[in-house]
């Protein structure tokens, strides 16, 4: 086969148009042993064509082992029993525990102070007071904490005026 023939065959071939004779024609061509400089990218792929050609589907050794474990049918069945019977204990179990939580959470208690809410202050005022410093310390601590945060603001812009510079 000449150059020219060979170039139009893989042309024919990259876009799709070629027959199953014209691409048999290429890799008896590229599984030679001197094929042009140019070409030799082509030389490794087409050889690669043949290589997976001749692999071994696995495809067959996996359907005869899923026939093998289909065949197995006394182990599934008592491999079943067992696991429908920890089931229904495990169920069995979880709601036991699930009434005594509810017993001892809610029942058992004689007295549910946590659930009753008492005013602490007679005095509205003095309620007023306290509210309004504790508020004011939280607001001390968070301004302090956004301060600090100003500062690797501050860091930032200087590392991007240092990074624009280079």
């Amino acid at each position: 086969m000449n150059l020219n023939e060979i170039e139009a065959l893989l042309k024919r071939f990259y876009d799709g148009e070629s027959s199953l004779e014209e691409e048999q024609r290429l890799r008896d061509y590229f599984n030679q042993e001197i094929v042009p400089d140019h070409l030799s990218s082509h030389q490794e792929q087409f050889r690669y064509y043949n290589f997976a050609r001749e692999e071994k589907n696995p495809q067959s050794d996996l359907e005869s082992d899923l026939i093998k474990k289909i065949g197995q049918e006394n182990i599934g069945k008592t491999y079943g029993k067992r696991h429908r019977t920890f089931y229904f204990i495990t169920g069995i179990a979880a709601s036991i525990l699930i009434f005594i939580g509810v017993y001892f959470q809610f029942i058992a208690k004689p007295n549910n102070t946590a659930y009753n809410i008492e005013d602490t202050y007679e005095d509205p005022e003095a309620a007023y007071a306290e509210a309004k410093k504790a508020l004011l310390l939280v607001s001390e601590k968070f301004n302090a904490g956004v301060n600090d945060f100003n500062k690797f603001s501050s860091f930032n812009q200087y590392k991007e005026l240092i990074t624009r510079k280079n």
